[in-house]
């Protein structure tokens, strides 16, 4: 597979807050650092997009991996 390295902090801030896209696209970014995320071949488009986030001119896609990140990892209710 293919791992990317995305060295940023987890964000302190709700995913619905006031900095809605950008949390959720930042805390994206733990679950490749704890490697549960990674690709299992070359995504050229967004990975380019993570790394260079946010200085990007379009985080839909990023986003999007983020919001399904949510979906897929979220833990069993107990």
């Amino acid at each position: 597979g293919v791992r990317i390295q995305l060295d940023r902090p987890r964000p302190e801030v709700s995913p619905t807050g006031a900095r809605g896209k950008l949390a959720r696209i930042e805390s994206a970014y733990a679950h490749y650092q704890s490697n549960h995320v990674w690709h299992a071949r070359p995504f050229t488009t967004l990975e380019s997009l993570l790394t260079a986030f946010p200085k990007v001119r379009n985080d839909d896609l990023p986003d999007a991996l983020a919001g399904a990140l949510r979906v897929a990892l979220k833990r069993p209710q107990q």
